[in-house]
């Protein structure tokens, strides 16, 4: 067979009903963690298998062979991808002159649409930080001897502060509070974390889950929270680990087994050190992506203008790195002497970088490596 022939039209279609077995099977063999997911989350959930199933493998010549013929390449679908590629289907098959033998019976659940993919991340992004985008600011310890930086800074754009004391502010701002969580090789909630824990739900609008590692931890949570005799009224994952960023599709499945606000911090510093400074910029992609498939929001964290932030004019790297953050729901902003104006100029960045989620369109679909560990 020739290089032409192997990527025929034909060869594209046999490829994509090979895909969209994948995918189907991949759902089914799942079904137990799937069912174990709360009914909001459901629709979510099985958008992120069919996006895990998806990328746990390579597929060598599609995504060239679809855009030389001006078909869809799939890339920037993560919120819809079944859907997406029924499409596609849709117009290969009709190109072949074929009909689709292969397709899921009628009265199996419709699969996540564009419109409803970003509906839902939408959505999920507001109910845990109260609008999209969001900013975070980490509060000085000082602010409780400041009352007047707490409004100023609500009304730079302030949607989160790390620390319960916005009682003054101008416009509504959520709370934020983290719980420490051990850096050692033990279990991520500490006696002192589970005491902060009841403290956090009472006076915080979200909690931020530190060195989370496995379905364990999140397990560990939701059993501390019902011991409390608390609500959360909404939970942020903080990925600092190699091992948090490998096991991500299954936090955040174990995590949607509670109907709460969900969300995930991209914990940068942490992460960095442990995964090694060059591996950074593709695992921050990588965690974006699966957001986007799961449909919860990501916080990009830490060294946000950081410069700025503590000693006036911003680096060039800083602002591209602020508009590249820009694509996540939410951004997080350190304390600093010129924080204020940091706020301020990031909310411009935020407003005017034009930058959208990337397409990843490459010759062919990387294999990502939570996915792939999955």
């Amino acid at each position: 067979m020739t290089h032409s022939e192997s990527r025929s039209l034909p060869w594209i279609r046999h490829q994509l009903v090979e895909l969209r077995r994948q995918l189907l099977a991949f759902e089914q063999e799942q079904a137990a963690l799937l069912a174990a997911v709360a009914a909001p989350y459901r629709a979510s959930a099985r958008n992120l298998l069919h996006f895990s199933a998806f990328h746990r493998h390579n597929h060598p010549g599609l995504q060239l062979a679809l855009r030389q013929r001006g078909l869809s390449t799939l890339a920037g679908c993560d919120p819809h991808l079944l859907a997406s590629l029924n499409s596609l289907m849709a117009v290969v098959l009709h190109l072949c002159g074929s009909r689709d033998d292969d397709a899921p019976p009628n009265g199996s659940e419709p699969p996540i649409s564009l419109g409803q993919g970003h509906a839902l991340l939408r959505q999920h992004s507001e109910r845990l930080l109260g609008r999209c985008p969001a900013v975070m600011v980490t509060l000085p310890a000082t602010a409780a001897e400041a009352p007047a930086l707490i409004p100023e800074l609500v009304g730079a754009g302030m949607d989160l502060a790390r620390i319960n004391c916005a009682q003054d502010a101008q416009r509504p701002c959520r709370i934020a509070m983290d719980l420490a969580g051990p850096k050692l090789w033990i279990p991520a909630l500490t006696a002192k974390d589970r005491v902060d824990l009841a403290f956090a739900c009472q006076h915080a609008d979200l909690v931020n889950y530190s060195f989370v590692r496995s379905e364990a931890d999140i397990a560990c949570f939701y059993r501390a929270l019902a011991a409390s005799g608390e609500t959360c009224d909404g939970l942020v994952l903080k990925i600092e680990t190699h091992q948090a960023f490998l096991n991500l599709p299954r936090l955040l499945l174990a995590a949607m087994g509670q109907p709460i606000p969900l969300g995930v911090m991209i914990a940068r510093g942490d992460l960095a050190v442990e995964c090694g400074w060059d591996a950074l910029s593709a695992i921050q992609e990588e965690i974006l992506r699966v957001c986007a498939a799961a449909h919860l929001p990501c916080i990009w964290a830490t060294e946000v203008l950081d410069t700025m932030a503590h000693h006036g004019p911003p680096t060039r790297p800083e602002i591209t790195d602020a508009a590249m953050g820009a694509r996540a729901e939410g951004l997080m902003l350190n304390k600093g002497a010129n924080i204020t104006e940091a706020l301020r100029t990031l909310r411009r960045i935020m407003a005017d970088s034009g930058i959208s989620r990337p397409d990843h369109s490459t010759d062919q679909a990387e294999r990502l490596l939570s996915c792939h560990c999955f």
